[in-house]
């Protein structure tokens, strides 16, 4: 799968969304289909409405229908198919999923992408970045960050640190 822009800008249309993961259009179809079962997170509930995806999900505590005019999928929807996306590549091969700017959501998006992906089922490791300071990570998650030796210098050199593990 290709890189993309931004993990949380996955397009709602079946077709945008198979060119955006450079994946069959069907295939993508019943991953959508099957993403409740697959992930076993947020998402209750998936379909497809004239080629446009739609989702039944828990956020922060409340049921939402996803079904709105918006051209991209909510983040919660969005990190569900990466997973399931992963999980389905997990299994023939070892997989790595990078999520860039994973921090950037609101909290309830944060919370739902810790615990998901800190789920000990998951078949495939994950990297998370953030370019700001996030909230507290899982415990189990190991943080490694860029430790700026001298911040007026002019290239900046960093060190990187890993936090203690316990």
């Amino acid at each position: 799968m290709r890189p993309l822009d931004h993990w949380g800008s996955l397009p709602r249309n079946l077709r945008e969304l198979a060119e955006a993961v450079s994946l069959d259009r069907w295939v993508i179809r019943k991953l959508i289909e099957s993403l409740p079962e697959i992930v076993q997170g947020a998402v209750k509930r998936t379909w497809i409405e004239s080629e446009g995806i739609r989702a039944e999900y828990i956020r922060g505590g409340n049921f939402v229908i996803d079904s709105g005019p918006r051209r991209i999928l909510d983040n919660i929807v969005t990190l569900e198919v990466l997973v399931a996306i992963a999980e389905t590549y997990a299994r023939t091969q070892p997989t790595l999923l990078l999520l860039d700017s994973l921090f950037n959501g609101t909290f309830d998006e944060y919370v739902h992408a810790t615990d998901l992906l800190s789920s000990s089922v998951r078949g495939f490791q994950t990297v998370a970045t953030a370019v700001d300071v996030a909230p507290s990570p899982p415990p189990e998650w190991t943080v490694t960050r860029f430790v700026y030796l001298d911040r007026s210098s002019y290239k900046r050199w960093a060190r990187l640190v890993q936090d203690d593990v316990e």
